[in-house]
């Protein structure tokens, strides 16, 4: 597997990104795909490390869910390094950051959460940190703004009512007015 050559090469100095880009780009000029070509200039460093970050953290996974039954220390032990991979490596994915590795982070949360459940380990959280905004400021802000909207239309409607009931009270005591004056009037001539 190259993670293993990286891992081998890594202290001596190698640069496997260059090596990784190499290899993928034989491996695309064999097929006759130019999109692959693109992908392979579009990786940098970060993006690299990134992946095997992945890598680790899912090498870990499959060690913890792989153990035999018998082995319960040693799925305890993948297990503690599985939530210290992922919280060292989702601290850049805080505050809602939308991308393809804070996605697969967040399908390994679920993933560790559905098997930590299956474990005794008295020693390792069974739930990871999540990766979604859950800020106090939004949470705040935003039903206070819904409110503050919500009066203002409520004041508009009212002031708008009160002039309209205002208008029609003085249609009304002038049309009863009118009523009794008429009633007078035909009173006068009546008697």
């Amino acid at each position: 597997m190259m993670y293993d050559k990286y891992i081998e090469n890594q202290s001596s100095g190698c640069n496997m990104l260059e090596f990784y880009k190499a290899s993928l780009k034989s491996y695309c000029e064999n097929g006759d795909w130019e999109e692959c070509n693109n992908f392979v200039e579009q990786i940098d460093v970060h993006l690299f490390e990134k992946y095997n970050n992945l890598i680790v953290l899912c090498e870990k996974f499959d060690k913890l869910i792989n153990s035999g039954d018998n082995e319960e220390p040693n799925k305890c032990a993948y297990a503690k390094k599985c939530f210290q991979l992922y919280e060292k490596y989702i601290q850049e994915c805080l505050g809602g950051v939308n991308n393809y590795y804070c996605n697969e982070l967040k399908n390994f949360k679920h993933d560790y959460e559905t098997k930590i459940k299956e474990l005794s380990c008295t020693n390792v959280p069974t739930i990871l940190t999540s990766a979604e905004s859950n800020d106090l400021t939004s949470i705040i802000i935003f039903p206070v703004i819904i409110i503050s909207a919500l009066c203002f239309i409520s004041y508009i409607v009212n002031k708008d009512i009160s002039k309209i009931d205002h208008i029609m009270y003085h249609i009304i005591l002038d049309n009863i007015k009118n009523i009794l004056l008429i009633q007078n009037v035909s009173l006068f001539f009546m008697n």
